[in-house]
């Protein structure tokens, strides 16, 4: 049984640590993209009037 748990608490922190790599480079791709889009001046949204 110990060595069940040790396998499994292997495979649960390699998920983990899997899917905070794949979190972070998300994060990263979109953060790059809003900078690119904010320095080519390229609004997502338009302009609101308020009159």
């Amino acid at each position: 049984m110990n060595d069940l748990n040790n396998d499994f608490v292997l495979w649960i922190s390699l998920g983990a640590l899997v899917l905070s790599i794949v979190a972070l480079v998300g994060f990263a791709w979109k953060a790059t993209r809003g900078i690119e889009g904010l320095e080519k001046g390229n609004d997502t949204v338009p302009p609101v009037d308020n009159k």
